[in-house]
């Protein structure tokens, strides 16, 4: 099986990985680690957010970063946690798709209050304890592992 890979026990094939399904729509990042992107799954129509994360040196393989931050995204499978979709490997860096959210966490918090709660994404509903409750619940995971 040389040129594929296992994720989640199905088969990617090279063809699979090609850049051409995603459509870079904007730069929504950009830091010491690696860049990410919004982009356009051009078979589903999905936007995502991809993070790129270059391989150092090919010879050592995949930092363990990328493999610890992988295992933890992972292990964190929750409605109020961003989800990861798919990992995609090339010669010098690592692809990892994400579930692409309009805001971060930082800047929800940053926001007017009245705003915060008119915001779609938001996965509580109107009062400031549901939202205290959801992320009470998201920092009780990280406790767990």
């Amino acid at each position: 099986m040389d040129g594929c890979r296992i994720f989640f026990g199905r088969v990617i094939t090279k063809s699979e990985q090609m850049e051409t399904q995603y459509a870079v729509i904007d730069l929504i990042a950009e830091g010491a680690h690696g860049v990410v992107h919004k982009c356009r799954d051009r078979k589903t129509n999905q936007v995502v957010a991809i993070k790129t994360l270059p391989i150092p040196d090919k010879f050592e393989g995949i930092p363990s970063s990328v493999i610890r931050e992988i295992s933890l995204v992972l292990d964190l499978q929750h409605t109020n946690i961003i989800r990861l979709l798919d990992v995609q490997i090339k010669e010098n860096s690592v692809d990892l798709i994400y579930e692409y959210m309009d805001m971060t966490l930082h800047e929800l918090i940053r926001t007017k209050p009245r705003d915060m709660f008119n915001c779609h994404l938001m996965k509580v509903k109107d009062s400031l304890s549901d939202y205290i409750s959801s992320v009470a619940l998201g920092l009780s995971l990280t406790d767990t592992i």
